[in-house]
């Protein structure tokens, strides 16, 4: 994952090989940051190209946050696509497949248990070459979040209006009804993790996927440490955070890892494939971990463990990673008063930190004072 990469410790000093093809990417970098005929969205955009992050189609979004067109044509004009397909299980290619699969597999079974994992043989034609070139629902599903996911790239995170605006888009999507599925659906298709819930839209299938993924596009993963890539970052990340604080999905466990790498990280000790020293990443760093409790604090503080799971003792402020009591442990401990605690004091740290910008200094204040606020209900 992206932000264990970022806590890896940094290789040895000395001269370092870069292949020609790198050196060739990252002058090519170099020249769209400095390009001052395109604005910041152009340069995520071209940016995206050149380090080949996911990325989808955002016409549709595109022409939706411009005022073109509203959300309900939006919707439908992404959805009906996939909803076709969905509901042909791929015009007959998906069934195909799952059977062809399912007969492999019971084999291997007595016939009960083949019975109870597959369900019985069935005949399905094969579809003809005219479905060859037909979208797939999982390759639909993967192309619409990628292009939320870069559209929120473009969109300052201050810009809250128009964050909003986008999410109110995946807020119509989420309202439409699930497509039917399709009229033969063997149980060999359900084992499919598309066709699985029998849902699409009331469960945003495939979001939180294409979420983890467009997370390794983070600065020092897929990402460089260019002024726009941090802003493409540090926007995709409030995206996020507004949708866990509306309620639309839950990315609460992003948030916690934004501030694990920001708070419980040592600085200075993060290795990653685009270097930068501490004094530009923390910044960035920071003010992603800020965001978070801004914009999303209230719904991680909901997740605040009860009784005997929250009987974890606070720790030095001088403790850091695998030494913290809640690295690597259970979901409940994840959230426990100790560590809140722990996050209050670094924000305290950082608000005083000189080497950090104006920004972020003020930024991490304005946390700490929300945590602060938190831990005053207890």
């Amino acid at each position: 994952m992206a932000e264990d990469l970022l806590r890896m410790s940094p290789p040895s000093p000395g001269p370092e090989y870069v292949p020609p093809r790198i050196r060739q990417r990252e002058e090519e970098v170099e020249r769209i940051v400095q390009d001052d005929t395109l604005d910041e969205p152009a340069k995520i955009d071209a940016l995206a190209k050149v380090r080949n992050w996911f990325i989808g189609d955002t016409s549709v979004i595109d022409a939706f946050l411009a005022g073109d067109i509203d959300a309900a044509t939006a919707a439908e004009t992404l959805a009906k696509p996939i909803d076709a397909s969905y509901s042909s299980a791929d015009y007959g290619k998906a069934s195909f497949e799952a059977e062809r699969v399912a007969r492999l597999q019971r084999r291997y079974h007595s016939a009960e248990k083949a019975l109870e994992m597959w369900g019985p043989e069935e005949d399905i034609p094969k579809p003809g070459p005219e479905t060859d070139e037909l979208p797939t629902t999982e390759g639909q599903l993967w192309d619409l979040w990628y292009g939320f996911l870069h559209a929120a790239k473009r969109i300052p995170w201050t810009d809250s209006a128009l964050q909003d605006k986008l999410i109110s888009l995946v807020q119509t999507l989420k309202a439409r009804p699930d497509p039917p599925l399709p009229e033969r659906a063997p149980k060999s298709l359900r084992r499919n993790w598309i066709w699985e819930s029998g849902t699409v839209w009331s469960d945003l299938v495939l979001l939180g996927a294409s979420a983890s993924e467009a997370w390794n596009d983070c600065c020092g993963c897929g990402a460089g440490w260019t002024v726009p890539e941090q802003h493409a970052y540090t926007n995709f990340n409030a995206f996020m955070a507004r949708l866990a604080a509306s309620g639309t999905a839950d990315f609460s466990v992003n948030g916690l890892w934004a501030l694990r790498v920001a708070l419980e990280s040592k600085p200075g000790l993060m290795a990653s494939h685009h270097k930068a020293p501490p004094q530009v990443q923390m910044p960035m760093l920071v003010t992603i971990a800020a965001i978070w409790i801004l914009i999303a604090g209230e719904c991680m503080w909901e997740k605040l463990p009860k009784g005997k799971d929250d009987a974890v003792a606070e720790v030095e402020l001088g403790t850091w990673e695998r030494k913290l009591p809640w690295y690597n442990k259970n979901e409940k401990i994840m959230w426990c008063t100790a560590r809140w605690k722990l996050w209050r004091a670094r924000f305290e740290q950082q608000a005083n930190n000189a080497e950090l910008t104006k920004e972020a200094r003020g930024l991490a204040r304005r946390a700490e004072e929300v945590i602060e606020g938190f831990l005053a209900r207890l």
